[in-house]
């Protein structure tokens, strides 16, 4: 009986910068299922409870969920972390598209404590920064964490193997 050979296995394994891209990009998209802001008595609002008439979006656009917008914008650092050979480096149109998606979700997630101070400046008098963030869920955090992961992780690892 004939034996196939078994797969040659180069020994690599997926690429660093690709990995915490993966992971990082995974936690964003997890962050928006997660509680964005803890109001006292009424519960915890996930980004995808929270509508964005609640930035101020008018009409049947603001009847969209707010966790959608970060959520479609981590998928692309995901399948660009999972496309193609993932033990090859990232070219430089990657890593630049990366870094934009999670700038954008990092400035998203702090934009969001700025109107969730906002508002609640507005509704309850002046309030101290420190009570704000009693407010803020955890998914927030991540968000703003995953999203600074995402953006700087293309940058560094082993320069050496970079390929424009």
């Amino acid at each position: 009986m004939e034996q196939f050979p078994a797969p040659k296995s180069e020994g690599r394994g997926m690429n660093v910068s690709k990995l915490v891209i993966l992971i990082a990009s995974v936690v964003g998209i997890l962050s928006t299922f997660l509680p964005w802001l803890n109001a006292p008595l009424l519960g915890s609002f996930s980004g995808i409870r929270i509508p964005m008439e609640a930035i101020g979006v008018k009409g049947d656009a603001g009847r969209i969920p707010l966790g959608i917008i970060p959520l479609a914008i981590f998928l692309i650092p995901l399948v660009i972390s999972i496309y193609e050979n993932r033990s090859d480096p990232l070219i430089r149109t990657q890593k630049n598209v990366t870094t934009i998606c999670g700038v954008l979700c990092a400035c998203g997630g702090i934009y969001a404590i700025y109107n969730i101070q906002t508002e609640a400046n507005r509704a309850f008098g002046r309030i101290r920064m420190g009570d704000i963030f009693d407010l803020i869920g955890v998914g927030l955090y991540l968000l703003i964490i995953a999203g600074v992961c995402v953006s700087a992780a293309p940058w560094f690892g082993s320069h050496a193997q970079s390929r424009d």
